[in-house]
């Protein structure tokens, strides 16, 4: 038992370095012209939204903390007064995200019930952190965290559940293969789905 809790926790955190690294490195496929097209598209929120679901809320929300400062100290971008509000925006997402998700008895459901409210509670707070830290108006929360951002709320909102779902089928199958007895044996083996029978 404590090798199979091992395993899980080294897995866990192989699958967070993954996930962090896919958040810091995902921006640079933009167009040069980035600011723009971050601000609309936000190519470090879904990483992050994914890795609630992939990894649990905990450490998601390390990620969502500590990509953006990463990327700052990398290569500059975003700037420092951007990347602050940005970590616990981020932070935000993968913990309400993440435990949305876990309590929920629906996980089809729980999808976009938890993004949206990991959506709203993330930009207020980075609503707060900016009006804080950089003076930033209430006109100026909502341009920037809404209105600017639709593409993105849009695209995150189908993209993430779609994902997750196949990865949920994919566990599925995967585990009724492991079942069946899929593969332990030199002759071929197939996996198929048959009508009870009384």
């Amino acid at each position: 038992i404590k090798g199979k809790q091992k395993m899980k926790i080294t897995k866990r955190l192989l699958l967070e370095v993954i996930m962090l690294a896919i958040t810091v490195v995902i921006p640079f496929i933009l167009p040069q012209n980035h600011m723009l097209f971050g601000k609309m598209l936000q190519p470090m929120h879904t990483p992050v939204l994914l890795s609630a679901y992939i990894v649990g809320a905990p450490l998601a929300a390390v990620i969502g903390a500590v990509a953006p400062v990463i990327r700052h100290l990398w290569v500059g971008m975003p700037t420092l007064e951007i990347a602050i509000p940005m970590c616990f925006e981020l932070a935000t997402y993968g913990l309400v995200v993440g435990m949305g998700y876990k309590i929920s008895s629906h996980r089809g459901r729980s999808i976009v019930k938890s993004l949206i409210a990991a959506m709203i509670a993330g930009r207020a707070i980075w609503g707060i952190a900016n009006w804080s830290l950089n003076n930033y108006t209430f006109e100026m929360v909502m341009t920037e965290g809404f209105v600017n951002a639709f593409p993105g709320i849009v695209i995150q909102l189908f993209l993430v559940p779609l994902i997750i779902t196949s990865f949920d089928r994919i566990g599925n199958i995967a585990n009724a293969m492991d079942l069946r007895g899929f593969g332990k044996k030199k002759k071929r083996t197939y996996y198929s789905e048959h009508e009870p029978t009384k």
